[in-house]
């Protein structure tokens, strides 16, 4: 607490002017708490968080609860389906449309979402909830659509009917009857299904008035009276962690405890009615493992072989519960009939107790548990002790006085209190007051047992001492200065030490020494308010100013810096304390702050503390490791402070990124225009606390460097034309981790002044201007170019034809001079050069070289009998014949006479094939000639070049080879050998 807090508080103490009526007032509260309800459970004070129309939730009528495998967070309502981000409530539309009424959603194996409404059902399709065709899901029943989600599948209740959601190939789906009609005529009661539950492979159906259980291969196994189970209509299943079976029904509560064979009844305390007339018969099993329902308007939990019970006397909501939902931190969710959703906060490891749980007026100024085993309180009105943790806290120690700021056990087990206005007391184990010392006349900051049983007193006007063995009353120790001091603490070796305004001493045997101070390496004297050192010399200190320290303790010397966490140096900070298991503590205006030695979370208000604001030294470590703290409102007790680093790291949702209403899908290309971007973020994992949790962004591709906001809702300016990635992390302040990013790559097109097609056009008019630039400026050359030209051409023309009129003649002089007139074939010159070439190349080519020497057989015979023209003519047609069946490298020549000389180069040897159809392009078919038709036939010789021979050795050897042929008979092929 404060400075300013403490003299309020000194302030109301100087007022209490009649103590007589104060004490009547506090003994009629006291009777009054005392007449409130209870069975036996601990009264504490349930902090709860509401949800209504303000966070966007507006049906008030809720249906179900559920959270997905991804931790969102799903309402189900009258007016709709909503979906909670950590802050707000949205509306999800059911294929583009709001407004539904909501009975039931679940989510099956494949994390795909399910929705019944009224008369309809729908699914997650990956784009939108797309609602069944008529053909998919045949007659539904309207008003009467539940589901249930065994692994093996999704389950829809149609009114009695259980039907199982089966996927086609072609992506639709197919309700088909989960029983045939051979299980239904031998179990009839199957047709007249009540509710479905789901756990793990087993679905759980009310069946007729017994319970059905179907397992993942179909098989049903039914309960009843032979189990000892009472007839009823069976709506709510659990199975605990002990094997035990909680069977919930309209009018019993059952249960088969694991390996049992028969159920036995379990009764809710005083008569608690079982039967809901507004929404769900629940059983639940909490995180820590412990079964629970509701009652009406009550919560009943099974701890300790008995039920505690919650209502309105511990905060709960004045209308009936609908709905319970477990999430995954471990919070409870409840639906409230009219009211909205409210949030249980840190269920089942924080517990509040305030004024309405018997206590007196807060704040909470000390806290200690005595030597009898009793947890006692000093606040605002006096002290509150609770014997047992089942118990309420009661007023006790009336002559203690007002505003006990100071608790502290003696060695002897009797207790010392201190109250604000410096009333100091010792009382025995059982309360009976040994003695009340006088009153200083000075405000009280703290009060303080050493080791060696003398007790301390932090005031505003020094330090004082008192043993108790021999002093009559405190006195102040003249060694120190007279100021203000506010913290205290023994180490182990037995030195104490004092931090106050003047700066920190210590007292070791009876020698106070006054300790250097070093502020970032400088020399100062600073008002110390709080300090902790660690028995390594590590040191924590608070400052009169916001911020933490930390540092060394080096002989004399301590030496700080500001902590390097940003989001302390604004704390005013209360108390720090160290836990036996190392952790530091520090209470400030904004929570709990606590370091593990390698992690920092905080504790507030979002996560179950009664309330953010912490007393001044309000800290107690109980005997199991749980921890006490006092607040401006009453006291929370941390009953598993492991739970403050369990959590992963955070999850961010990227609700909407759009431009002037559209959204922006990955990939997209956006026309350029002038219009900001929009970004909308949540927090479904980390509630409500928004100066817990941060932004960062940063567009790839126009920033490097993140841009931090507190918003969740950002307009940025628009980007220039380019390729972009949106990043978008999530920053927890209270435990220092980060969101995995969440990306969004898009593109945004040019200007259209900018665009590749203007740019393109730009190009395309730099280029004409620069050519008719050049067009203009050469025109007269060009113009005389072209008179230039025309006279150089008509005189190039007359000159160009003289030269082919040349050509022409040396080309046909040349034709004449290597080719036979008669037959167009090379004549022997021609035919002879061109064997000589193919010979070298041969030689170069390592091929083959054929030469076929060709003889028309009788030509004699056809010149004497049809005269030399049909003997001409019949030349003519043989070189047709012969040219029509070479190769392109074949060349034949006229080599004299009738005689032809065939040069085939490449032709491997002895390629008879080959050679038969030269004699057969001769002789294959008769000649016409004229009127005539002649049978002509030739000899052929065939010689292969030799290398190193010469051309008329060569033509020596083919002639041997056709002289052969004739001598053989002619119309023939002879080879001769190589």
């Amino acid at each position: 607490m404060t400075a300013a807090a403490h003299a309020a508080a000194e302030g109301r103490g100087m007022r209490a002017c009649r103590p007589c009526l104060r004490t009547l007032q506090a003994l009629l509260l006291w009777l009054a708490l005392g007449l409130l309800l209870g069975d036996g459970a601990r009264a504490q004070s349930i902090p709860l968080r509401r949800y209504a129309h303000d966070q966007g939730l507006l049906g008030v009528a809720d249906t179900c609860l559920l959270q997905t495998g991804n931790g969102s967070l799903w309402v189900c309502s009258e007016s709709g389906l909503y979906r909670f981000d950590g802050h707000r409530f949205e509306q999800v539309p059911l294929q583009g449309q709001r407004g539904h009424s909501i009975s039931a959603a679940s989510e099956d194996a494949e994390q795909r979402l399910w929705v019944t409404t009224f008369d309809a059902v729908y699914v997650d399709d990956g784009t939108q909830l797309r609602r069944l065709a008529p053909e998919e899901t045949g007659a539904l029943q309207s008003n009467k659509l539940r589901l249930a989600n065994p692994r093996w599948g999704m389950v829809l209740l149609n009114g009695t009917q259980a039907l199982r959601a089966v996927a086609s190939a072609d992506g639709r789906w197919r309700l088909q009857p989960l029983f045939d009609a051979a299980t239904l005529a031998r179990l009839p009661q199957l047709g007249k299904l009540g509710e479905a539950q789901s756990e793990a492979d087993n679905l759980w159906l009310g069946c007729d008035h017994e319970l059905c259980r179907v397992a993942a291969d179909g098989s049903v196994t039914v309960y009843g009276q032979a189990q000892g189970l009472p007839p009823d209509r069976w709506r709510g299943v659990v199975r605990d962690r002990d094997g035990a079976l909680w069977l919930r029904g309209d009018h019993h509560l059952m249960q088969l405890p694991a390996a049992a064979g028969r159920f036995v009844a379990q009764h809710p305390p005083g008569g608690a009615p079982l039967r809901q007339v507004v929404g769900q018969a629940q059983l639940l099993l909490d995180p820590q493992g412990r079964v629970l329902m509701r009652s009406g308007q009550s919560l009943l939990r099974w701890e300790h072989g008995r039920w505690r019970r919650f209502d309105r006397s511990n905060g709960l909501p004045d209308s009936g519960i609908a709905v319970l939902l477990f999430d995954h931190a471990g919070d409870l969710w409840m639906s409230v009939d009219g009211e909205g959703v409210v949030r249980w906060n840190g269920y089942g490891w924080i517990e509040n107790w305030d004024v309405t749980q018997g206590m007196n007026a807060a704040p909470t100024w000390s806290i200690l548990r005595n030597s009898q085993g009793a947890l006692l309180l000093g606040n605002e009105a006096g002290m509150n002790r609770q014997r047992r943790a089942d118990e309420r806290f009661q007023p006790w120690l009336r002559d203690a006085g007002q505003q006990v700021l100071g608790l502290h056990n003696a060695a002897d087990g009797s207790l010392w209190s201190l109250s604000a206005l410096g009333e100091l007391c010792h009382h025995d184990r059982q309360g009976r007051l040994l003695r009340s010392y006088p009153r200083l006349r000075v405000s009280i900051r703290r009060l303080f047992l050493d080791a060696s049983g003398r007790i301390w007193i932090l005031t505003t006007d020094g330090l004082y001492l008192l043993r108790p063995q021999s002093d009559d009353m405190p006195q102040r120790v003249q060694a120190l200065p007279s100021s203000e001091y506010s913290d205290i603490q023994q180490r182990r070796d037995g030195s104490l030490w004092l931090a106050g305004a003047v700066g920190v001493f210590r007292l070791r045997d009876s020698t106070w020494t006054p300790i250097r101070l070093q502020l970032d390496g400088k020399p100062a004297q600073p008002w110390v308010s709080k300090l902790l050192i660690q028995e390594d010399g590590q040191v924590w200190a608070a400052l009169y100013n916001p911020g933490v320290w930390q540092g060394r303790l080096d002989g004399d010397t301590l030496q700080l810096r500001p902590s390097v966490q940003p989001e302390q140096r604004e704390l005013q900070i209360y108390l720090i304390r160290r836990t036996r298991n190392g952790w530091i503590w520090m209470g400030h205006n904004q929570g709990v702050d606590v370091y593990d030695g390698r992690r920092w979370s905080r504790l507030s208000q979002s996560q179950g503390l009664l309330w953010d604001d912490i007393s001044e030294s309000a800290f107690f470590e109980d005997h199991d490791g749980s921890v006490w703290i006092g607040t401006s409102k009453g006291t929370s007790h941390v009953l598993d402070p492991q739970r403050l680093f369990q959590a992963g790291a955070p999850r961010v949702t990227l609700s909407e990124f759009s431009r002037g209403g559209h959204p922006i899908a990955a990939g997209a290309r956006l026309p350029w225009n002038q219009e900001s971007l929009h970004i909308e973020a949540g927090s479904p994992d980390l509630y409500d606390d928004r100066n817990r949790v941060s932004l960062r962004y940063r567009f790839e591709g126009a920033q490097t460097r993140w841009i931090h906001t507190p918003n969740f809702e950002i307009e940025h300016p628009p980007l220039a034309p380019g390729e972009y990635t949106l990043e978008l992390q999530l920053l927890d302040a209270y435990r220092h981790s980060a969101s995995a990013p969440a990306r969004v790559a898009f593109s945004v097109a040019p200007m259209w002044w900018r665009s590749q097609s203007m740019l393109a056009l730009y190009v395309l008019l730099c280029g004409g201007l620069a050519i008719a630039a050049l067009h203009w400026r050469e025109r007269h050359l060009r113009q005389r170019e072209r008179n230039l030209a025309e006279l150089v051409a008509l005189r190039t023309q007359e000159l160009e034809h003289d030269k082919r009129e040349l050509e022409i003649a040396r080309a046909a002089l040349a034709v004449k001079a290597s080719h036979d007139s008669l037959t167009g074939l090379l004549n022997r010159a021609g035919i002879l050069d061109a064997l000589a070439a193919q010979m070298r190349h041969s030689v170069a080519e390592q091929q083959p070289l054929a030469v076929a020497m060709i003889d028309l057989d009788h030509f004699k015979r056809i010149n004497d009998t049809y005269g030399h023209l049909i003997g001409d003519a019949v030349l003519t047609k043989v070189a047709k014949r012969l040219n029509t069946d070479l190769r392109e490298s074949d060349l034949i020549g006229r080599y004299g006479g009738e005689e032809l000389l065939g040069v085939l180069p490449g032709l491997p040897i002895p390629s008879h094939e080959r050679l038969q159809r030269l004699r057969v392009a001769v002789c294959g078919h008769p000649l016409r000639v004229g009127s005539q038709s002649l049978a002509v036939t030739t000899s052929i010789g065939v010689a292969w070049y030799r290398p190193g021979e010469t051309l008329q050795q060569l033509l020596a050897r083919a002639d041997q080879a056709l002289y052969r042929a004739k001598h053989l008979g002619r119309n023939r092929v002879e080879l001769q050998q190589p």
